[in-house]
């Protein structure tokens, strides 16, 4: 069995690793959260563990992407989160479908990790009919979104960052590199609104020549296309 722990803090990965390790599961440790989620495909991992205290806005949308199958196996997702995560947010777990959620990584917070990984339902999710309902409605319509401009010529690469003030997935095409800067079309051109010439990108991911980027970058202009420059990965 595989397991991905999506996770930027020495201890908790320590902690999480040794306890999947116990349960027999083989583990990836990813800091770049978009990293994991360009290799979850091709891990096809059974459990991913990511935490919220580090990626406080993104973990939703990486739990969106997971559930809607379009990496194929949907592995179960369990949060790690503050002893102050708020009932709204436990709620949106529950909706998306997370497993479980465990607060710390001492002997009491381990063990109850422990029991979530190896519970067949998990404490939070949520009626299982309802979920798959739901999963594969996600799945068809971000499937019928894509935009056709992916498949057509100019293009050299593919990019997904995260929107710097919503924290959403934006995926498109890299339409040309020219001293230093990448013009991008989104799939969803919807996702850009807001994103402005001036801000950062706090995690980029590039494929060009089959050869994957990841960076931080900076947003040169903004519109139809957008202009973003890369820093020096």
């Amino acid at each position: 069995m595989k397991a991905i722990i999506i996770c930027d803090d020495e201890e908790l990965i320590g902690k999480v690793d040794a306890a999947l390790a116990s349960l027999s599961y083989d583990t990836i440790i990813y800091r770049w959260l978009l990293k994991a989620l360009d290799n979850i495909e091709e891990i096809r991992p059974d459990i991913v563990v990511v935490s919220a205290s580090d990626y406080p806005r993104h973990w939703k949308t990486l739990t969106q992407f997971i559930k809607s199958g379009i990496a194929g196996k949907i592995p179960d997702v369990i949060l790690y989160a503050p002893k102050s995560f708020s009932e709204t947010e436990k709620m949106k777990a529950q909706k998306l479908g997370i497993k479980g959620i465990f607060h710390s990584c001492d002997e009491d917070g381990m063990s109850f990790f422990r029991s979530i990984v190896n519970s067949p339902t998990g404490a939070l999710s949520p009626d299982p009919e309802k979920a798959d309902k739901e999963r594969s409605a996600e799945a068809a319509s971000i499937s019928e979104t894509l935009s056709a401009e992916a498949l057509a010529l100019g293009k050299i690469g593919t990019a997904v960052f995260t929107h710097p003030k919503t924290g959403a997935f934006v995926t498109g095409t890299i339409r040309s590199l020219s001293d230093g800067n990448a013009e991008f079309t989104a799939d969803i051109p919807c996702l850009t609104a807001e994103i402005a010439s001036g801000d950062r990108i706090e995690e980029l991911s590039m494929r060009t020549s089959g050869v994957p980027t990841y960076c931080t970058a900076s947003v040169v202009s903004a519109g139809n296309e957008i202009i973003i420059r890369p820093d020096k990965a």
